[in-house]
């Protein structure tokens, strides 16, 4: 009997701890389903954070790409408006050019007047010279 006594009384201390390893387990257990259940809102949570943002970036990728385009319509107006310059710029020298050749024939036609002027008046100063010898032989005879 006290055998059977011994035997019972470390079978009640076995289930004792027994119990106790499954209350802790049973706690653990709780805490880790606990634990979980953040998790997993947490992740829901992330989840929508990721969907907002990501429909962020698309919509300034998209305002980005509306920015790439108006930038490159911008970068053809601007290679237009230069090519514009420079035959705008050529031409100006070239009509610069051609006033400076017309200037310089003007010049020389003014020079060429002014010479042949000059010997008109040479040649009527002589005629005249040769009218009035002319008249005053005509007189004396």
């Amino acid at each position: 009997m006290n055998t059977l006594n011994n035997r019972l009384a470390m079978g009640e201390k076995e289930k004792a701890v027994l119990q106790e390893e499954l209350d802790k387990e049973r706690y653990f257990y709780k805490g880790y389903k606990h634990n979980v259940e953040i998790w997993r809102k947490n992740k829901a949570k992330a989840k929508q954070k990721n969907k907002v943002l990501i429909k962020k970036l698309q919509d300034e990728n998209e305002e980005i790409k509306g920015s790439t385009t108006r930038l490159k319509s911008h970068d053809e107006e601007w290679k237009n408006l230069r090519q514009k310059v420079k035959i705008w710029e050529t031409m100006e020298r070239k009509w610069i050019e051609a006033l400076f050749f017309h200037k310089k024939q003007h010049e020389a036609l003014d020079h060429r007047m002014k010479t042949l002027t000059k010997e008109k008046k040479k040649k009527e100063n002589v005629l005249t010279k040769l009218e009035l010898i002319n008249l005053k032989y005509i007189s004396l005879l």
